[in-house]
């Protein structure tokens, strides 16, 4: 009996026992400072990667996109200088066993596309009604004003509101329309803004009303320091998009300008005559319904001269072909 024990004895000490394969459990990178396995960096931003595993490590093996990596350690740092998906792996041996794959997807990016996938603002090519509007009732008195805006694309998502409210416009190709009746319900000061956007672009269009009716025109207030910012920065606005139909065209030159020019000086002869009218208000020198009667007619002159300033292009190209076909 005594035999047989020492037999197995023996035996146990010549027969290996099988130890378990090790184990990579948990694995860190200093970018996203957790264990993610899938992760955004930019070109030539170094990033260290991490491992720990459960055992003594004789080889760590790391590949790049399936290259082998001379890199006997339990970390490893690594940048990239072109853009796409990378891919990098990493196990670990003892003796003859092998430890589980950590595999890291990582997006590699340009630094600025963050910047360049923002929404960028929309080109307007044209608006109407004026930007700033005073328009005139009473009790048997309504104005009825269509607010458009057209850009240079489609909007997929769009919403008008007035004083913050919203409305319902409509919209034909890329030019978006709103209509509001101003009755005497209405005097005081109001706001009617147009917002769009689509996947890559998005735009914002304010338009400020003061409606009025006789012997309620309000004066001296922010609503004159809007009058006379908005109304050149939106002056300003229409002529560089007459100058650029011009070099857009590179036709009938000098009918544009002779067209430019009469506009400033209209519009300059506009501002003077609105400032001349309030300042023989408050001096008594004209009525308030004379100051109103005046005031229609230079509003009225406004969007005549706005009609105009639409029909330029066209018809200085039209001018402009003739010249050249003869």
């Amino acid at each position: 009996m005594k035999f047989v024990v020492l037999l197995l004895f023996i035996a146990m000490l010549i027969i290996p026992v099988s130890a378990s394969d090790p184990e990579i459990s948990t694995w860190y990178n200093d970018r996203t400072n957790n264990g993610t396995l899938d992760l955004t960096v930019n070109v030539s931003e170094t990033v260290k990667f991490n491992v720990t595993a459960n055992q003594s490590i004789d080889t760590w093996n790391w590949t790049d996109d399936g290259v082998e990596q001379i890199h006997n350690y339990d970390n490893f740092s690594i940048s990239w200088n072109s853009t796409g998906v990378k891919t990098l792996s990493v196990n670990a041996t003892n003796n003859t066993n092998t430890s589980n794959t950590i595999i890291w997807n990582i997006t590699v990016k340009k630094g600025d596309e963050d910047e360049e996938t923002k929404d960028k603002n929309a080109t307007i090519l044209s608006w109407s009604s004026q930007v700033v509007d005073y328009i005139y009732v009473n009790d048997t008195l309504n104005e009825t004003i269509t607010y458009s805006l057209t850009t240079n694309e489609s909007m997929t998502e769009y919403n008008w509101t007035v004083d913050g409210v919203a409305v319902t416009g409509a919209d034909t190709d890329n030019t978006y329309n709103y209509t509001h009746i101003w009755d005497n319900q209405s005097t005081g000061f109001h706001t009617v803004v147009f917002t769009g956007n689509n996947a890559g672009s998005r735009v914002e269009f304010r338009w400020y009303v003061n409606v009025y009716e006789e012997g309620s025109y309000s004066s001296g207030c922010i609503f004159d320091i809007i009058d006379k910012s908005l109304e050149n920065h939106a002056t300003e606005i229409k002529i560089r998009i007459f100058k650029c139909n011009m070099n857009k065209h590179n036709l009938g030159v000098d009918y544009f300008a002779q067209k430019v020019n009469r506009l400033h000086d209209e519009i300059a002869k506009r501002q003077m005559t609105r400032e001349a009218l309030r300042e023989d208000l408050k001096t008594g020198e004209i009525t308030q319904k004379e100051y109103v009667a005046a005031l229609k007619q230079a509003q009225n002159d406004a969007k005549d001269n706005s009609k105009s300033a639409k029909n330029n292009p066209k018809s200085g190209k039209a001018n402009a072909k003739q010249l050249k076909n003869k």
